[in-house]
């Protein structure tokens, strides 16, 4: 992870505010690794053989060099290029401390709009480093806590998942595990479990392996009415309509 690379080096390049229009985007390598706070819409970044989702308050990395599909809602994105970076792994990332970061970000495009001045951007980028590690760190509140999504994030596939089997696996009670997630996610366990199901469909629909049927049962649903209708509340379209394009 970008934010715990001991050997980090780079050189500020450019500090931006980037508005995006609806669509979708084919971007070449670029000579600049990108570190983006988006401050809302959303993005859906191909990049490789994987799918990042890049939603309000999370933090995406793009390498230099890096060619990525890119497919927009009305969005807007504050923007750290930097050159001569030697992380090379697309990522995007949630954290508990958003806020924090949104602040940080906004006073990199302040300080640079100012004077440009690349060694005090280039410590409140270690700044928000710092704060998205310990971001991280604190969406795991517990041994418990740290069990329980362990074994969400290895078998949400299953149908028969529920918070009741998240409390057992957790030795939570309800109510515990709802505030824990609350605090973490800013979602219900259910809201969770079903973004990490959606996600998961996405990458697949986008593969074209599989029919919208098999996507849905792969991913933890039995009714593939249902799915359809969760996926188009999560991503504004239809799986069937990934399914089209795909074909084409």
């Amino acid at each position: 992870m970008i934010y715990n690379f001991e050997n980090l080096t780079f050189q500020i390049f450019r500090i931006d505010r980037f508005y995006h229009n609806e669509g979708i985007y084919e971007v070449k390598g670029r000579p600049f690794s990108a570190l983006s706070f988006r401050t809302n819409g959303s993005g859906i970044f191909e990049v490789g053989n994987q799918t990042l989702v890049s939603n309000p308050g999370e933090i995406l990395f793009i390498p230099a060099e890096t060619p990525y599909k890119v497919e927009y809602s009305v969005s807007e994105s504050i923007v750290v290029e930097m050159t001569e970076c030697n992380y090379t792994e697309p990522e995007n990332h949630r954290f508990d401390n958003s806020g924090a970061l949104e602040l940080l970000f906004n006073r990199l495009v302040d300080l640079w709009s100012e004077s440009h001045s690349v060694n005090r951007a280039k410590s409140v980028v270690y700044e928000i480093l710092d704060k998205m590690d310990n971001g991280k760190k604190s969406l795991i509140q517990s041994a418990e806590f740290s069990s329980c999504l362990n074994y969400v994030e290895g078998n949400f596939s299953n149908p028969t998942l529920d918070v009741k089997r998240m409390c057992e696996i957790s030795f939570m009670s309800p109510s515990s595990l709802q505030r824990a997630f609350n605090r973490s996610f800013g979602l219900s366990p259910n809201k969770y479990l079903t973004r990490l199901r959606m996600n998961k469909a996405l990458e697949l629909l986008l593969e074209n392996k599989m029919t919208v049927k098999e996507v849905a049962f792969a991913c933890g649903f039995t009714d593939e009415k249902y799915f359809s209708r969760v996926f188009k509340e999560r991503f504004g379209y239809s799986p069937s309509s990934i399914f089209s394009c795909a074909m084409i």
